[in-house]
């Protein structure tokens, strides 16, 4: 009779202990499930519903990262960068970026170092295209047009 007892008393516990920690668990899961709403809600402001959280965050991660190497931009402008560093005579006028061609006009009284210049970028392995022009006696107007080699 005692066996029985205990044996009874040993499956009740059991299966209050498991509606306990089932409870508990649900209750985990809901903070959890809000948790990622919350973030998911910062992430992608304007989403009503949550699809695919960890397909979707990480392509914004990736796209993201590609974004945050610069890409072509950077990668123009700092080869662009270290190559008229070295050339002191060379004034930078104005700078753009568009179609993935960085488009650099400088000015310069000295046209053999504009010449270096374009060497030196060849050199780095970018393709540069150059329009002058001639503005009084010595000084000369250029516009260096950069892109990688495809």
């Amino acid at each position: 009779m005692i066996a029985g007892t205990s044996c009874a008393a040993l499956i009740i516990f059991l299966f209050f202990s498991n509606t306990a920690q089932w409870i508990y668990l649900s209750h985990q899961e809901n903070n959890l499930n809000n948790q990622v709403s919350l973030a998911y809600q910062k992430i992608f402001p304007g989403s009503k519903h949550i699809l695919e959280p960890h397909f979707r965050v990480s392509n914004l991660l990736s796209r993201l990262e590609k974004e945050s190497s610069g890409g072509t931009f950077l990668h123009l402008l700092a080869m662009s960068g270290k190559a008229l560093a070295q050339y002191s005579t060379i004034k930078i006028q104005s700078i753009q970026f568009s179609d993935g061609k960085l488009s650099i006009m400088v000015q310069t009284n000295q046209v053999l170092q504009l010449n270096a210049l374009l060497s030196s970028l060849n050199q780095a392995g970018l393709l540069v295209q150059q329009h002058s022009q001639k503005i009084g006696k010595t000084t000369v107007n250029a516009t260096l047009i950069i892109r990688e080699q495809a």
